[in-house]
């Protein structure tokens, strides 16, 4: 390639070395990624970038107790680069060491103090229940994974969201097996959910945050129109009865207050549409809504009740099930249906 070449011309060409990791990590070559980062490293031993690129390559790899060694040392290094501490709180966090977690954290809003995905992953851990994820955490996550995404849920935790919720939805069309609809897919992902569904359709529109899953999206080709931005400031501007379904797939997982997505789910719904959608599910008697650590919301069945009626959805089916597997253990949760 032309960045080996440039390496051969000038073997201290710290930019090709970085772009050769970079788009070995991109196919998922950690090994191959971290021999070029390391080769970087005799010319640039507290470069940030690189630091950071190869503590991110250990972890990916699997190699966490390197990857912790590794972030220490390079904040010895570089005491001030926030995405040090904020990469090695992210390790503690997955290996359960909360506390240490929790410091790394700290460490990151005294250097920045307005970093949203940071104060969001704190309030997570020391169980502040917030509203809803920041738009930057969500953004950045779903980018970050949007190569794999599919492969990932389907093959490493068994994530069956998509296809579980089009039957329960397919259940409830059982009378009119040729009716055609103009669906919203809110949060679509890398669009699954809508592979799913477009038997069905007469338009489907996905909405989704992060602009690489929109890339994904449309590789599929089964789309009408999509759109980047945030799900609730697009239904806002939607016209009022403009869909017959719209749907949520894993995506409240992410906001906890739901009564805006109720409210406004009621208004761009024609009569007797469908509003279907899966949540992470608790017996907290005492809350609607929680953060867990993971940095996803549960919701309770007396929520998602209470809210259906608020908002004019008299029909309501919910549906206990398993959604996906996280660390090797079931993720319970509820698929819910509603009618207006």
């Amino acid at each position: 390639s032309r960045f080996k070449n440039a390496i051969t011309l000038n073997p201290g060409y710290l930019d090709a070395y970085l772009a050769l990791g970079e788009t070995l990590h991109s196919q998922r070559n950690f090994e191959g990624a971290l021999l070029y980062y390391r080769q970087a490293l005799a010319f640039a031993p507290d470069n940030p970038t690189l630091l950071c690129q190869i503590g991110i390559a250990l972890r990916a790899n699997g190699k966490l107790d390197d990857a912790i060694q590794h972030y220490q040392q390079a904040i010895i290094l570089q005491p001030g680069i926030s995405a040090l501490y904020n990469n090695l709180g992210l390790i503690h966090e997955a290996i359960g060491n909360r506390a240490e977690a929790i410091a790394c954290y700290r460490k990151v809003l005294e250097l920045k103090p307005n970093d949203e995905s940071t104060t969001h992953l704190l309030n997570a851990l020391e169980q502040v229940n917030s509203e809803r994820a920041p738009a930057a955490y969500v953004r950045e996550t779903f980018d970050y994974y949007a190569n794999t995404f599919d492969q990932h849920l389907v093959e490493k935790l068994e994530y069956t969201t998509p296809s579980a919720l089009a039957n329960f939805i397919e259940g409830s069309l059982s009378a009119d097996p040729l009716k055609k609809m103009d669906i919203l897919d809110i949060g679509c992902g890398t669009g699954l959910f809508g592979e799913k569904v477009q038997a069905r359709k007469h338009q489907l529109t996905g909405i989704d945050l992060s602009p690489k899953m929109i890339e994904k999206t449309r590789e599929r080709e089964i789309y009408d129109f999509l759109y980047t931005g945030d799900l609730i400031d697009f239904m806002l501007n939607a016209e009022s009865s403009s869909y017959d379904l719209v749907a949520a797939s894993d995506v409240f997982v992410y906001i906890g207050k739901l009564s805006t997505v109720f409210e406004q789910c009621n208004r761009i719904l024609r009569p007797y549409g469908l509003f279907a959608f899966s949540v992470e599910s608790h017996n907290e008697q005492t809350s609607d809504f929680l953060l867990g650590h993971s940095g996803r919301y549960s919701h309770s069945s007396d929520y998602i009740k209470k809210l259906s009626e608020m908002y004019g959805f008299n029909s309501i089916q919910i549906e206990p099930t398993i959604l996906r597997k996280q660390h090797g253990k079931p993720v319970v949760g509820n698929l819910c249906l509603l009618k207006k």
